[in-house]
């Protein structure tokens, strides 16, 4: 799983210099952290131990489901994802 996702993550950045690229990872990568937090955190989850257990949860009962549906369509249709990124690189 791990190199399916950093082959989309080479592929969506191909062609940009690392400055164009870096604000792009870590905007995706505060979105993404940002978003668990924000589940962990909700009110009833307040001491570090419930904490954990929520965000082992959330890895896997939400996050786990939402990368895959990512990196099994990519695999499947993987000339349509080249074309979308080429179509949106050039907007």
């Amino acid at each position: 799983m791990r190199r399916a996702l950093d082959h989309i993550r080479d592929e969506s950045i191909s062609g940009m210099t690392r400055d164009q690229a870096a604000p792009i990872a870590l905007s995706a990568a505060a979105s993404a952290r940002a978003m668990a937090l924000g589940f962990v955190r909700m009110p009833s989850g307040r001491d570090a131990d419930e904490q954990s257990e929520r965000l082992a949860d959330w890895c896997w009962e939400t996050a786990r489901p939402l990368v895959r549906g990512i990196v099994v369509p990519h695999e499947v249709r993987h000339q349509d994802f080249k074309q979308m990124h080429r179509k949106a690189r050039s907007s």
